[in-house]
């Protein structure tokens, strides 16, 4: 008996620890991992469909510049994050790469206002979308992410937009899209030189080639749970004291049997207590 339970707890704790070993790998392997881009025209999507729409969209990622990779489960989409905005991009667009760039994102890029009026933050690279803020005529160090093809605000100045961020006492941190014919660009945009070899296979595994297709829904996985716990108890269960036993293992020691009526009721009195 004690051998089956010496079998039944190694199988138990193997399994636990085959399971936890499974979602914490999965855990480490997506949170430090980045992608560069490789391609121009490389956009960040709000959703993971293939629109092309710029509703769907951010804004263009400057190409060399990275993406940290936060989840692989989609077919033809990765989810990201792009200086702490989270969307998606695709995966024929970009390349996984060992180690950590040392700046990851495109910073510093600045541009001002080119007017005498001020201008508006939009939610969408149109002017009928949700307002944002107002950027003063004089502002200047209007923190630009990327640019993006919308809707076409004046006659002859075209459709470019610019999402940005500016921070004012005011306001606060504000970001939104602003129309790029009120702007001038302040500063260039370089390209990232960091030198990062591109990851192999064997050091990106995407995470449904890690965990079992049937254990990657969020209902299996909680099933599991259940089932870890019930054998748990299963476990408390055998290796729970058993009295019966006890109590046989007293009758069958020489030394503790009652010899005359006054110990056999004392010897009652302890094994029902």
């Amino acid at each position: 008996m004690n051998n089956l339970k010496i079998i039944m707890l190694c199988s138990i704790l193997f399994l636990v620890s085959i399971y936890s070993n499974n979602l914490s790998f999965v855990c480490a392997d997506s949170s430090s991992e980045y992608l560069r881009i490789v391609s121009s025209n490389t956009f960040l999507y709000r959703t993971a469909n293939i629109d092309e729409n710029y509703e769907n969209l951010y804004f263009e990622l400057p190409q060399t510049y990275f993406v940290k990779l936060i989840d692989n489960s989609n077919e033809n989409f990765y989810k990201v994050e792009y200086n702490n905005l989270i969307g998606y991009v695709k995966k024929s667009e970009v390349i996984k790469v060992n180690g950590t760039p040392q700046q990851p994102y495109l910073n510093n890029v600045t541009f001002k206002l080119n007017g005498t009026a001020n201008a508006v933050l939009f939610s969408q690279p149109n002017n009928t979308s949700k307002y944002i803020g107002t950027i003063p005529f004089n502002a200047e160090n209007i923190l630009f992410w990327g640019k993006i093809t919308g809707q076409n605000a004046l006659p002859n100045l075209g459709n470019e937009w610019y999402y940005c961020t500016y921070t004012s006492f005011e306001q606060g941190i504000i970001s939104g899209y602003i129309y790029a014919p009120l702007t001038t660009l302040v500063s260039n945009i370089p390209e990232n030189n960091e030198n990062l070899s591109e990851s192999t296979p064997a050091n990106s595994t995407p995470i449904q080639e890690i965990l079992a297709p049937e254990i990657q829904k969020p209902s299996n996985i909680i099933i599991i749970s259940i089932l870890v716990i019930f054998a748990l108890l299963i476990l408390i269960l055998l290796f729970k004291p058993n009295k019966k036993a006890k109590k046989a293992k007293l009758y069958n020691n020489s030394n503790l049997l009652p010899q005359n009526q006054e110990q056999f009721l004392e010897f009652n009195d302890k094994d029902n207590f």
